[in-house]
């Protein structure tokens, strides 16, 4: 029975051991496998600032935008600045004036009521500095978090190059950004815009739909 008793003991003793280190080694594997999965994420994010950033240079450099913004051409400009965000694929587009009133804005040619000096990305570019930045703003069922650029417009003088406006341009990052962030990880992503989910790659029962909106 002794023999027996410190068999038993001794079995469990190694089971336990040896339970105790393999879930160890899978916690500091799955951690591990979170930080590169975070780093993805991170980088992910920063490309798009950067894509962002060259798409606004490329426009505000144009010299047909620089000409229908100084003569005031808002039609001409308007028609630009629609074909530029349709083959950069931007969800916006928009040409400010020096004081930040909207000038033309690509995605609502009737919008351009609005002033957006008060935005830190353009509030940089008016001081002559490239910007970009995630933010996220009210939306109808869910906050939309979007990746938003903004560089100084400038004269076509090459002596003084006086800043006369700006450009901004950004991108939404919604359920499809994630899903690409799965595609490469493999690890499931919610993205939150103060405590509310903003885009997941969580699905509901039906397959499709996606609880965007709650806290």
């Amino acid at each position: 029975v002794m023999i027996i008793a410190l068999s038993l003991i001794l079995f469990l003793t190694t089971t336990i051991f040896y339970t105790f280190l393999l879930l160890n080694n899978l916690e500091k594997e799955s951690l591990s496998h979170l930080k590169t999965d975070v780093s993805v994420l991170q980088y992910s994010l920063e490309s798009l600032k950067e894509q962002a950033l060259v798409h606004a240079q490329s426009v505000a450099q144009d010299s047909s935008i620089k000409e229908a913004f100084i003569k005031n051409d808002k039609d001409a400009l308007f028609r630009l600045a629609v074909d530029f965000m349709s083959a950069q694929k931007t969800s916006t587009l928009l040409v400010s004036s020096l004081s930040g009133q909207v000038i033309v804005r690509a995605e609502d040619k009737e919008r351009t009521n609005d002033n957006v000096s008060n935005e830190v990305v353009v509030k940089r570019a008016i001081a002559g500095r490239r910007t970009a930045t995630v933010e996220y703003k009210e939306g109808i069922i869910s906050p939309e978090i979007s990746v938003i650029a903004a560089v100084p417009l400038r004269d076509g003088n090459r002596e003084t190059r006086k800043i006369i406006g700006t450009v901004t341009t950004g991108f939404i990052v919604d359920n499809a950004f994630v899903d690409g962030i799965k595609n490469t990880t493999k690890l499931d992503v919610a993205l939150y815009a103060d405590n509310i989910l903003s885009a997941t790659t969580f699905v509901a029962s039906d397959d499709k739909s996606r609880w965007v909106g709650i806290k």
